[in-house]
């Protein structure tokens, strides 16, 4: 079974504001996915962020690593930007760094608005968060740890963290998943 955490208000109106009005919608490093399993788009370059930005994400890595190791390179993680229609398949996430070599432990999103809940979990155990801003979700790295984006009806933006073992480190070429794994459509 996934633990979930939801925290809500985790930041204030005026930071969720500020970081939606200083959205770097321009920067060439926009990561665009667009394939039968997803569609979204992510950026993971610490220059192209805004103030606010590097702030809210340093602190969700300082505020959750709970003895784990912040992966602030942002492999996967970042700024993520969802429009009308994009989706995220059901799937579960890297378990290795692929150039690191930790394991994950978890991984902390942070809700700037918009629509497309994420979806932890499966059947009657599934989790259903809802996209409201400022609520930060938590959820641990298992084998359970099934989660989806379904659809989005207009546009739906967060910041997220990933966490890693440090004592769990292993050969990335003798790892488990060190990319998303997604299930049958």
């Amino acid at each position: 079974m996934n633990r979930v955490t939801i925290i809500d208000g985790w930041c204030s109106p005026a930071d969720v504001a500020d970081a939606n009005d200083r959205w770097p919608f321009h920067h060439a490093g926009w990561f665009y996915y667009h394939d039968e399993h997803s569609r979204k788009a992510t950026l993971a370059n610490w220059k192209a962020f805004a103030p606010v930005h590097c702030r809210l994400l340093s602190r969700l890595g300082r505020e959750f690593s709970a003895g784990s190791v912040p992966d602030f390179d942002l492999w996967g993680a970042g700024l993520c930007e969802m429009g009308d229609g994009d989706f995220l398949a059901e799937h579960l996430d890297h378990e290795t760094h692929p150039h690191l070599g930790m394991r994950r432990t978890h991984n902390a999103i942070l809700f700037l608005g918009g629509d497309g809940p994420l979806v932890v979990g499966r059947g009657e155990a599934a989790v259903r968060v809802e996209p409201v801003p400022g609520r930060v979700c938590l959820f641990d790295m298992t084998e359970e740890a099934f989660h989806r984006v379904d659809a989005v009806k207009g546009r739906r933006r967060t910041l997220s963290v990933y966490f890693y073992d440090p004592a769990g480190w292993t050969d990335p070429e003798l790892a488990g998943r060190t990319r998303a794994e997604f299930t049958a459509a």
